[in-house]
């Protein structure tokens, strides 16, 4: 199966490659490495990488077509980012989910994962069950409660 990793270089990107390869899968990855570093735990994997920004709807342009599975895990996180810029990180992840949609084929499964900011606290404290029921996958949780809601009615559409 041929599989293609939007955010392969992160560290959920990088433990689902693995995996892929283990069960004989062939893998690109695309990341844009903004966390600042080429991890060489994923180049010793030896898996296509392309590299690009995938706020630019121009960047799909480099990216090849015919992936059996696309997974969608690129995203900024973490709480410093979003306690810093909030409105970046809410920008940046939307972008990414709409310029993905925008360009995937319908022949082409998409997996979309949202981000651990979702939680915003509330698993360690007891508020929020995970996993999260259906039911309550709208509810606001943090700034990131508009980010998902937003990106998954646009992935619905």
């Amino acid at each position: 199966m041929r599989v293609l990793v939007l955010g392969g270089a992160g560290f959920i990107g990088l433990h689902l490659t693995r995996r892929l390869l283990a069960d004989g899968h062939d893998v690109t990855v695309v990341d844009d490495f903004s966390r600042g570093r080429n991890d060489p735990d994923l180049a010793a994997l030896e898996v296509p990488v392309i590299s690009a920004d995938l706020t630019d709807p121009e960047a799909y342009e480099k990216i090849p077509h015919d992936w059996d599975q696309v997974y969608l895990l690129a995203a900024v996180v973490g709480v410093r980012n979003v306690e810093k810029d909030p409105g970046k990180v809410v920008r940046v992840n939307t972008m990414v989910v709409l310029n993905t949609l925008d360009w995937i084929r319908p022949e082409e499964k998409l997996f979309f994962a949202s981000t651990s900011e979702i939680y915003a606290g509330g698993v360690t404290a007891g508020i929020v069950q995970v996993p999260t029921p259906r039911d309550r996958a709208g509810d606001d949780r943090g700034c990131h409660g508009a980010e998902v809601r937003l990106r998954g009615q646009q992935a619905h559409r």
